[in-house]
Order: C-alpha cells, then sequence, then structure tokens
C-alpha cells in the first residue's frame, strides 16, 4: 500500500524538599503535567504516527535526533551532532556527534548506534518516517532485505557519521530533525515485536531513549509509568514530568480546566481563550485554550490517469466550483481555509501561489465548462471519501457547489480502511486525502505528492519539468533560495489543477495559567528548553 496519511484528524516541586532554583524568576525544578491520549504502550520511532499528537511529544522528550528545529527559523541546529557538512558533490552528509552525548541509561551514543537507530525506521517503508528515508542510497536493498545494513550509512569514525543520498538534498539535517528520527538504543531491541504496541521482555527498551527525559518508572516502559525524570538540565528547564491519563480529547482538556494538567491536547476547532472555571474548588486557576500550524493540509485530488479528468480546463472548472472555506466549515474542525500545498509556518509558505485561476469563482467555472463541453454533456464526477460524519459532510458540500455549476456529481463513502486501500488503487475519481511534511520545508510536500514516481503521488500527476525542478531545488543552497524555488514549483503544479486545496490544520491545545514560555513546533510538539512551570501559582506545590 502507498503510504497515505489521511488526517481525520502537575506542578510539583521534586519530592527531596520545596526549595526552588532559578533563574531570574524561572523555576528550573518544577513538574509539568501532561493529559495523554491513547499512550498505553511504549513509543517506537518506527511506530509513532505523525499526527498523532501525544505520542509525538512524549517521543520527542525521550529521544533527540542527530538535529533539532530552531523555532526561531524552523532550521536545524545541533543536537546529538554537534556539526555537519556537505561534500562538493552535494550527496554526501559528514555529521560529527558530540562526544559526551548519552543514552538515558549513560552509555555513549556513537555513530554506529546512530545507524542501527535510523536503520530501525528505514526498514517500515509503509510508515511515513521510513518512506522519507528512501533518499537514502542503498535503502531499496535494505528493505527488500538484499542487504542487511543501508549503504548509505558509514560510521566512519566512533563519533562522525557519513550519510549518502540518491540525489543532492539539502534539506536533509531538516529532515533528520524529526522526533521520527530520534535515536533509541536499538541494540537491545532487535528482537522485540515491530509492531505499534510493542509487547514482551523486551518492550521497556523502545524508551532508553537519548533525549532530556527518560522513563522515571521500575519497568523502563511507558506502558505503566506516570512519570519521566530529566536526564539534561541543559536541554529542559523542568524536572519532572508527570502523565494524565486519559479517555480522549475532551477528557484532556477537563483534566486542565480542572487543575489536574497544565497541558493537554484540544479537541480540533476549539476556540482559543479561556478554558473556563474550574469544576472543583481544589482545582488551579482556569487555563487557555491557544492554537498553532501544524504542518498538515487537506485536498480533494484529481485521479489525472482517468480519463474523465484528462482537460486541464474541466480540472480547473472543478477547483473554481468549490469555495474551500465552505468544505472546511461544513466538515473540518480545526482546518482553516487554504489556496496552497504548502502549509502557513513552513518557510517560504505561499498565501495564494495560484493566484485569479485557482480562486473561487462559480462564473468563471460554468463558462470554462462550456468550453470543454460545448453540448452540455458534463460527466458525473465521483466525490470518494471515508465514512466519517466530518468526511461525508464535507463531501457533500463540494457534490453541493459543483452541481450548482453544472457539474453532475455524487459521494460515495467507504469503511476507512477500505477507503485507505481505495484510494491507492488508483481506481478514485475525485478523492479526499491530506498531508503531513516531515519536515519545515516546502520539498516536504511537494516532493512526495508530485514528483512523477513517488508512491504518495496518488493524482497519478507528471510533469518531466516538474520532477527537474524538484532535483534542482532540492539541491540549491541556502534555505531562503530554495524556499523560493519550491514557490516557484508549487505554482506550476497548482497551475495544472490536479489538485483542490481545501485548508491548512491548526492543532489547539489547553494550557493552565502556570505554564510559561510555551513555543508550539509544527509537529505538534513545543519547545522543552525554554518552556516552564510556575510551581507557587499551582495548588499542588509547597
Amino acid at each position: 500500500m502507498r503510504r497515505l496519511v489521511v488526517l481525520a484528524a502537575a506542578a510539583t516541586l521534586l519530592a527531596g524538599g520545596c526549595s526552588s532554583s532559578k533563574t531570574g524568576s524561572v523555576a528550573l525544578d518544577g513538574s509539568m503535567r501532561l493529559a495523554v491520549v491513547g499512550i498505553d504502550h511504549d513509543v517506537d520511532p518506527a511506530a509513532v504516527v505523525a499526527t498523532n499528537q501525544s505520542q509525538m511529544v512524549l517521543l520527542d522528550l525521550l529521544a533527540d535526533g542527530l538535529t533539532a528545529i530552531d523555532p526561531s527559523d524552523n532550521q536545524a541546529t545541533a543536537s546529538i551532532a554537534s556539526k555537519w557538512s556537505l561534500d562538493s558533490a552535494g550527496t554526501t552528509w559528514t555529521f560529527d556527534l558530540k562526544s559526551d552525548a548519552t543514552f538515558s541509561d549513560g552509555t555513549s551514543i556513537t555513530a554506529s548506534r546512530v545507524i542501527d537507530a535510523l536503520e530501525h525506521v528505514a526498514s517500515k517503508p509503509d510508515s511515513l518516517q521510513g518512506s522519507r528515508l528512501s533518499i537514502i542510497s542503498g535503502q531499496p536493498e535494505f528493505v527488500s532485505g538484499a542487504a542487511t545494513h543501508i549503504s548509505g550509512f558509514v560510521a566512519t569514525d566512533e563519533y562522525k557519521l557519513s550519510v549518502t543520498t540518491l540525489v543532492p538534498d539539502e534539506d536533509l539535517p531538516t529532515l533528520l530533525a524529526s522526533p521520527l528520527y530520534g535515536v533509541t538504543k536499538q541494540a537491545e531491541v532487535a528482537s522485540a515485536p515491530s509492531t505499534s504496541a510493542p509487547a514482551g521482555p523486551n518492550s521497556a527498551l523502545w524508551t532508553v531513549g537519548s533525549g532530556p527525559f527518560r522513563v522515571d518508572d521500575p519497568s523502563g516502559s511507558l506502558t505503566s509509568a506516570n512519570r519521566l525524570a530529566r536526564v539534561k538540565q541543559d536541554k529542559a528547564r523542568i524536572a519532572t514530568i508527570e502523565l494524565v491519563r486519559v479517555a480522549d480529547k475532551p477528557a484532556a482538556l477537563q483534566a486542565v480546566q480542572d487543575g489536574r494538567a497544565d497541558w493537554a491536547p484540544a479537541p480540533a476547532g476549539t476556540p482559543e481563550g479561556a478554558i473556563g472555571s474550574p469544576s472543583t474548588t481544589a482545582a488551579s486557576s482556569q487555563g487557555t485554550v491557544v492554537s498553532a500550524p501544524m504542518g498538515a493540509e487537506v485536498f480533494f485530488g484529481m485521479n489525472m490517469a482517468n480519463p474523465t479528468f484528462a482537460s486541464q480546463q474541466f480540472r480547473q472548472a472543478i477547483v473554481q466550483a468549490v469555495d474551500a472555506s465552505k468544505v472546511a466549515s461544513a466538515g473540518y474542525a480545526g482546518v482553516v481555509a487554504n489556496s496552497a500545498i504548502v502549509p502557513p509556518g513552513v518557510p517560504g509558505a505561499v498565501v495564494d501561489p495560484c493566484g485569479a485561476s485557482c480562486r473561487y469563482n462559480p462564473e468563471d467555472s460554468k463558462f470554462l465548462l462550456t468550453q470543454v463541453f460545448p453540448d452540455g454533456k458534463v460527466p458525473t464526477i465521483e466525490i470518494d471519501t471515508s465514512d466519517g460524519a466530518g468526511e461525508i459532510a464535507a463531501a457533500n458540500s463540494v457534490a453541493d457547489q459543483l452541481i450548482a455549476v453544472g457539474i453532475p456529481a455524487v459521494v460515495l463513502a467507504k469503511p476507512f480502511n477500505e477507503y485507505l486501500s481505495f484510494v491507492t488503487s488508483g481506481n478514485a475519481q475525485l478523492f479526499r486525502f491530506g498531508w503531513v511534511g516531515m519536515s519545515p520545508t516546502g520539498g516536504a510536500y511537494l516532493a512526495p505528492l508530485f514528483r512523477s514516481k513517488s508512491l504518495d503521488n496518488l493524482t497519478s500527476f507528471s510533469s518531466l519539468d516538474v520532477d527537474a525542478s524538484l532535483v534542482a531545488a532540492a539541491a540549491v543552497h541556502g534555505a531562503s533560495k530554495r524556499a523560493e524555488s519550491y514557490a516557484a514549483i508549487e505554482k506550476a503544479i497548482l497551475a495544472e489543477s490536479p489538485v483542490m486545496p481545501i485548508g491548512a490544520y491548526r492543532l489547539s491545545v489547553g494550557l493552565g495559567s502556570s505554564v510559561h514560555d510555551y513555543v508550539a513546533q509544527l509537529d505538534g510538539t513545543f519547545v522543552v528548553d525554554k518552556v516552564w512551570v510556575d510551581p507557587g501559582s499551582n495548588s499542588s506545590g509547597n
């Protein structure tokens, strides 16, 4: 199956005493309580789902990558690797590891251990994170079983790693900053089950990570643990993470409202502002809901392998017939209408890359129909979607707007798992899908979805010029110039109308009033070395 992401969708002191270490007014020994949803097993980087915010946050706390994302500019910055360089051919990166970098159990992080961790992720090619490593030389042979290791990963020294890509890729350090490439101690878990919910005697070892926190539980496993303890003070202002396990996002937000949690993933579309009055007298003061861009978009794509969509004018007529804001309002809570492929927040993202030809304009849509079908025989369009209430409502909105301009349309909904297979079969017509970028770059959205031979190219869009431009853009030195190149490619793609962008997702979180300096990231995580919790403003402090 092609890799598709279909988007549905205690501030206490340490037990040792009540004294508070501070830099100015910033507490360095407090605790932050996270209301987490669906964490009933350990977080394996190869199995974490990029759109599961609780999983992503915990993985980010437990495992560092070679690089990290600097929130000031969304570019790669040092993490396990202290520096990196690229050869003159543009295909081999050399990462110098910090010689004092260690796992949470104190063992040294060496180049060979980093390779073990990355190969573990690459061994799951049907996952989003595994598929993105197809850029690495030797990955196809590794996943097919023809090779026992990825030839593009080489430990040139105990603390030096070279990574060779099939084509020049200046964005590789940014890609490897994703929590999904967090380094965990793979040598100890080779025999652990490769499922999303590891079990058995080795399952606890998935959480022997490299991040600022470790699991603080005798089992060493997140399955039953309720606390994470700080390992690296230079990477976190808070000393412990308390896990408040809840059933769903409404319950998570309620936990903040009741003063039982400091952070919670809120239901999609929750309005920003005060959460409300606490429901218990013992609760802390009310918190707030804040939202931030998520690196994810939702579209309706056109299967260009289907003769129905052979005419670019007809595809344009379909795009101009639909008001994306109506579709988003009908079915997608938390989605803000957006006419772009690259979502807001990604460096270089353009607000209106396509211009007038992609804007809602029913009169122009009707005119185009007369040009393509002078006899008035407009074919019926099948709108394919999964059977969730929101998805069906969005599809019906599209259908109603198409019918209004003279395009017959019918909605066909399938059970979610069946739909996943259907949209990758090549039999869909106008179909709903979503995409989440693995890194804050234009290439993370454009190349997987529109490169001719990409397994994620569900629209069957094919352009030799776009293919060549994507390769050239990835090799451009300088992030701002690279972003400009991707913006030009995005405009060229949208001019062909292979997709109808509906909108970009925003993630909402609830924050207790004692939380300070919270900075959200595009992947749903937050900047752990900035956030802090004031013990004095929480009733559980002492």
